[in-house]
């Protein structure tokens, strides 16, 4: 009996007590607690704990599998409804569509809470998912998850797993967008442009939004790779966007971020700057996303006066993601490093310093 109460204390990684004690009782082994304790192989208090936090893993993977499936069974009895989906998938021998779609409706639950749980239910839901276009559709959706959690190699496996199954225009589409996102979120920067150019056309005929955002990826991931991003380099990247179906009304922070981006490619900084502005305006007034804070920082030098295309007669720098700074205009497409510190290189002639005024982005961040 201390035996299969060590392994239920195992079969739970967040060791509730509560919940230890109500498995043990539908197993009929709530006295087996007292000898465990006393042979100090595990304290039963506010939280469970063994001895040694390596003591679980050996303690779970030693049991037969018919008795792990026995522990879940019980605990996914006794707790709540998110985690009893987690336990059933444990107990379940083979692939159970019932059980799958328990755990990715659950998974819209955990991924509110954040951390890899999300990811874990979805990763699980696929391999018990047993129609074809369910399991890569799945797939996707744990590839997603995890990339979210910067489990980034298990993220490209699960879309290998996707693209093995029957996917249609859109869900290629997100595939590879996911590709480039992980290259890109990874520091494999020369890969992402490419891949996220090609999920960008493959989407702009089916999802206006979702395309606009995968052709901002690849801009900001020519400004990390510069020279290296080989064929989805700057222009190719900017006269593709300008040529995708424009943005609904109304425009959102990211389709001004995208479209001064694309003028300033194509057109030169002046011709962007206005677009610019209001995109950083936009963030700063009530943008919350951490990724659209990050991509407003390539405007910022457009909000202080004197800097080009706005008052003044100066010249700016975009500050890359590594802070380093490339010129607009022609530099964007031959990056070359500057000597200038971080922020606007306006020359003090052209442009004098002024107060920063609240709510308005003066200078690149720190």
């Amino acid at each position: 009996m201390t035996q299969r109460l060590l392994l239920l204390a195992a079969a739970d990684p967040t060791g509730d007590p509560v919940l230890l004690a109500r498995a043990a009782g539908r197993l009929g082994i709530c006295d087996a607690a007292a000898p465990a304790e006393a042979a100090g192989l595990v304290t039963v208090g506010a939280h469970v704990s063994f001895r040694h936090p390596l003591v679980r893993s050996p303690v779970y993977r030693a049991a037969p599998a018919d008795e792990r499936r026995a522990a879940h069974r019980a605990l996914a009895e006794a707790t709540d409804p998110d985690r009893r989906a987690w336990h059933r998938a444990q107990a379940t021998p083979g692939p159970d569509d019932g059980v799958a779609g328990e755990l990715e409706r659950s998974a819209d639950s955990a991924r509110a809470r954040g951390g890899l749980a999300a990811a874990a239910f979805l990763e699980r839901s696929v391999t018990l998912t047993l129609d074809p276009a369910r399991r890569a559709d799945r797939a996707l959706a744990a590839a997603q998850a995890n990339y979210q959690a910067g489990a980034f190699d298990a993220g490209l496996a699960l879309v290998t797993i996707a693209e093995e199954g029957p996917l249609d225009e859109f869900q290629q589409g997100r595939a590879c967008l996911l590709r480039g996102e992980i290259a890109l979120a990874s520091r494999h920067g020369s890969d992402a442009p490419p891949l996220l150019l090609s999920a960008a056309r493959t989407l702009d005929p089916l999802n206006v939004r979702l395309a606009r955002g995968a052709y901002l990826e690849p801009l900001s991931a020519a400004l990390m790779a510069g020279r290296l991003a080989g064929g989805g380099g700057w222009r190719e990247v900017a006269e593709a966007a300008r040529a995708a179906r424009p943005s609904p009304r109304p425009a959102r922070p990211a389709d001004l971020l995208l479209d001064g981006l694309a003028l300033v490619i194509t057109e030169g900084y002046p011709a962007g700057a206005p677009l610019l502005q209001r995109a950083v305006r936009a963030v700063c007034r009530g943008g919350k996303s951490p990724r659209m804070r990050s991509y407003a920082r390539y405007g910022r030098p457009t909000m202080r006066p004197g800097c080009c295309g706005t008052t003044g007669a100066g010249t700016c720098c975009l500050p890359t993601r590594s802070g380093s700074l490339v010129r607009p205009a022609r530099s964007l497409l031959s990056p070359q490093p500057s000597t200038h510190a971080r922020g606007c290189t306006c020359s003090p002639a052209s442009s004098p310093r002024s107060p920063r005024s609240p709510g308005r982005c003066s200078r690149s961040p720190r």
